[in-house]
């Protein structure tokens, strides 16, 4: 305090100019940290985010194709590729199960679930689409009842059974050879 500026009345006035600059300084220094700290929290926040959000999608996916798969009714058929597949399943409805054409595509920008009621099977436009970005192209494979273990077709076409095991795994980079791990899908054999 500045105690010579007193104006005639004994009682000191305020803070001298150099006790302010000081406050500010030290002011200055806490805020700066602060801000700083918040700003590196939002920014570490928003990777967390964007690298498991397409982890979200794949578990979404996961568990969505694996309902599918496990009540595939192969007596009306399945037909599939590297990268899609059409097939009856049974859904959980209001009233029960309900029997519905699903046909599930595999692109780079994720998957894709497209659904018909047994009424209008195939018709276009689909009558409930979904799409599940997940980050990494994958591919379908498949294995009969009898295949050897190991053994995993590309394709599968046929109009009265469905195949035992499904494999979505990711696709191999070019010049790579093809993955080793993915996820095994069983269906459940028909009653």
């Amino acid at each position: 305090m500045n105690r010579a500026s007193t104006y005639g009345f004994g009682t000191p006035w305020g803070f001298s100019l150099v006790e302010l600059l000081v406050a500010m300084a030290i002011v200055a220094v806490i805020g700066g940290g602060v801000f700083h700290l918040l700003l590196s929290s939002f920014r570490l926040y928003g990777q967390g985010v964007a690298s498991t959000g397409g982890f979200e999608a794949t578990d979404a996916f996961d568990l969505a194709f694996s309902r599918d798969f496990a009540s595939a009714f192969g007596p009306l058929g399945f037909e599939g590729d590297a990268h899609s597949c059409r097939f009856w399943t049974f859904r959980p409805s209001g009233h029960g199960p309900e029997l519905a054409l699903v046909h599930w595509s595999l692109s780079h920008q994720g998957a894709t679930e497209e659904r018909w009621p047994p009424n209008s099977p195939g018709e276009i436009p689909p009558a409930w689409t979904n799409v599940y970005p997940t980050r990494v192209f994958r591919t379908f494979s498949y294995a009969g009842t009898n295949a050897p273990l190991g053994e995993w077709a590309a394709t599968w076409s046929s109009t009265n059974t469905a195949p035992a095991l499904l494999r979505v795994q990711p696709a191999p980079a070019k010049g790579e050879a093809a993955a080793v791990r993915g996820r095994v899908y069983l269906r459940r054999t028909a009653p």
